[in-house]
């Protein structure tokens, strides 16, 4: 679901790095916003406390606005997305 990707990719605490680590370790944006802690335990101590952040109030107010503008939104797993930039 696109807005687990908006929270992951506006996420205030995680680098691109470790955004990126996060997406090698698990399927998607979802499965991240839903690991439970034993799927967590193998990252290091700062990554496991920003995950516990599960506010989406910015991402869902980044979707309200792209869609009030008629902007459409792109994650990194949708198959539109071009390979090129994968």
């Amino acid at each position: 679901m696109l807005l687990y990707w908006v929270w992951l990719s506006e996420h205030p605490v995680l680098t691109n790095r470790q955004k990126n680590t996060l997406l090698q370790h698990f399927a998607d944006a979802e499965e991240i916003y839903f690991a439970q802690e034993d799927k967590l335990e193998s990252l290091d101590p700062q990554m496991r406390a920003a995950l516990s952040d599960k506010d989406t109030k910015n991402a869902e107010k980044i979707l309200r606005d792209c869609a009030g503008k008629n902007i459409q939104l792109l994650s990194i797993g949708d198959k539109e997305y071009p390979a090129y930039l994968g």
